[in-house]
């Protein structure tokens, strides 16, 4: 069995924003980085493709999905981004975010608090794991989500705290692998806009 976790592309209007689930489209880059990455796809089709619901997700899916063949990607919410709660949306050096107290509490502290009306690390992780949960144990598979949810995954395979979070670097438009062994899963590669579908997908070994 193998996953390939695909980044969304580049968003519409996200640069310099709180953006967690705020639903913004493509942006035109964005959509040219997708197909890029769909060039890159070497082998049949995957057998099953999923989605978070947030357009920046789910035109990514579909964009990636009619390029190599794929089939229609399956919608689940719980692939969506961290909620940033009341924060959503605003820039980042609106007052709203800059001076509200526990807005800062949550950046001092982002691991164990949520924003504002938002979520936890923990909450988003909970959502993930039901999510997994209800994966086909065969086959080759591919998920289309968001930065927090695909770094949560990732880091949790490598074994590291979540303080280590952002230590993985995570590009739009990026893909990521894993692969199941007779432990678990291995993460073969991560945050890789041209990656080695080609090694990847024709290897055997479990």
């Amino acid at each position: 069995m193998k996953i390939v976790l695909i980044r969304h592309g580049d968003a519409d209007g996200a640069h310099a924003r709180a953006i967690g689930q705020t639903d913004l489209p493509l942006s035109a880059a964005g959509r040219a980085d997708l197909l890029a990455l769909a060039e890159r796809w070497s082998g049949p089709p995957p057998d099953a493709v999923w989605s978070s619901d947030l357009l920046r997700a789910l035109d990514s899916a579909r964009l990636w999905s009619e390029r190599v063949g794929a089939p229609e990607p399956q919608i689940d919410p719980r692939l969506r981004e961290l909620s940033l709660g009341s924060i959503e949306g605003l820039r980042w050096e609106d007052p709203r975010v800059s001076d509200d107290p526990q807005v800062r509490a949550w950046l001092d502290d982002w691991v164990q608090l949520a924003p504002p009306g938002g979520e936890t690390l923990a909450d988003l992780a909970q959502r993930l794991q039901d999510f997994r949960s209800t994966l086909p144990t065969y086959g080759t598979l591919v998920v289309f989500s968001h930065a927090t949810p695909i770094r949560l995954w990732i880091t949790e395979l490598l074994g590291w705290p979540r303080s280590r979070l952002f230590d993985l670097e995570l590009p739009t438009a990026s893909a990521s692998a894993l692969r199941r062994h007779s432990a678990g899963f291995e993460v073969s590669f991560a945050g890789q806009r041209e990656p080695d579908f080609r090694t990847f997908l024709t290897d055997t070994s479990e």
